[in-house]
């Protein structure tokens, strides 16, 4: 789909605004570059789901788990003090066991601290050339001596691991750009069983996506690529014509 009369592209360069692509705009787009218009054209709002809710919640724990702690020795405590709701309470069990897997493997148990912070729930945001900037939240960054791990937490891997394989190498590519860091791999953790895969960091296959998604939206190529798959995940599905 092409834009013909108040171009996105050329809206944005009348006003000299540069243009902000995040890591889930990126994916929305890879899968159906339709999500893009839905989005910044047509002001249309994604759907809220009670697992996104649930995630939120487990995402937070582990945030103030990660922040708060150097050790595991107190972990326990910490979440027996949580009011914690009955559906989530296996999903907080897993991280912790995580952590200490860590731990026991002589590895960080808890992400690793850059320039004076803990590399937990991190905003990057870096230019990529003279129009785009993208931007991620990074749920944590590991050390392994000289090298850095990603390492995405996911209520469950409820996708193909391809798929969220093209989300960490987006994730390692912008750290690497913003930190002067090198990361030798990207990880998945899943609270609802507590797996944890780890898979090599990609930056050219990473790159040559970026181009994609950049030149397209460049050329104003929104084109609607529906299938039930696709559909099923689209936080745009409520409001899209095309859905399937």
């Amino acid at each position: 789909m092409r834009v013909s009369q108040d171009s996105l592209f050329e809206e944005y360069q009348k006003r000299g605004n540069e243009i902000y692509l995040s890591k889930t705009e990126f994916i929305d787009f890879l899968k159906c570059p339709y999500t893009w218009f839905l989005k910044k054209k047509l002001g249309r709002k994604t759907i809220v789901t009670s697992k996104s809710l649930e995630g939120n919640t487990l995402h937070n724990i582990a945030r103030v788990i990660n922040v708060s702690y150097r050790t595991t020795e107190n972990i326990d405590k910490y979440v027996m003090s949580l009011s914690i709701e009955e559906g989530l309470s296996e999903g907080v069990k897993n991280f912790t066991n995580f952590v200490k897997m860590k731990e026991r493997n002589l590895e960080e148990p808890f992400p690793t601290v850059l320039n004076g912070r803990v590399m937990s729930e991190v905003l990057i945001v870096v230019k990529y050339d003279e129009i785009f900037y993208l931007k991620g939240h990074l749920d944590a960054v590991y050390r392994h001596g000289e090298l850095f791990e990603i390492v995405e937490y996911k209520k469950s891997f409820y996708k193909d691991i391809s798929d969220f394989w093209v989300e960490l190498n987006f994730y390692g590519y912008i750290f690497e750009k913003s930190y002067l860091k090198k990361v030798d791999k990207v990880s998945l953790f899943s609270f609802s069983n507590g797996s944890y895969i780890s898979l090599p960091f990609s930056l050219d296959d990473i790159l040559s996506k970026i181009d994609f998604v950049t030149n397209e939206i460049k050329k104003e190529n929104f084109v609607p690529l529906p299938s039930l798959d696709k559909c099923r995940f689209c936080l745009y599905r409520n409001n899209c014509s095309y859905r399937v």
